[in-house]
């Protein structure tokens, strides 16, 4: 179910807590020993992340064309921006890659 304002119905997107939990998480990730020895900076692993989890979206171009682009993570439902943070949390944990997730 979609969070929606109760005011204009709009849909809730992602909040700046979310997104620093979601940093802090990939941050940890890429800290990991096995993850940090192959070089994987944080910007890779989100942009990993997305591409396993989140897919793509057509854009059209002015020109005509259209291409697929990653799907932002900042315009994305509450909701919806939840379930990534799990599935990349699962990622982890089925790694062995321990979280600290009070502090995220």
């Amino acid at each position: 179910m979609t969070n929606r304002c109760p005011t204009c119905g709009a849909i809730k997107k992602r909040s700046i807590p979310q997104n620093k939990r979601l940093h802090d998480i990939i941050g940890q990730i890429a800290e990991y020993p096995g993850v940090a020895k192959k070089c994987f900076s944080t910007k890779v692993l989100k942009t990993y992340f997305k591409d396993l989890y989140l897919g793509y979206e057509e854009v059209p171009l002015p020109n005509g064309k259209r291409v697929e682009v990653l799907r932002s993570t900042a315009n994305l439902p509450t909701d919806e921006f939840n379930e990534f943070m799990q599935k990349v949390e699962l990622w982890a944990a089925e790694r062995g890659i321990p979280l600290n997730l009070e502090d995220a």
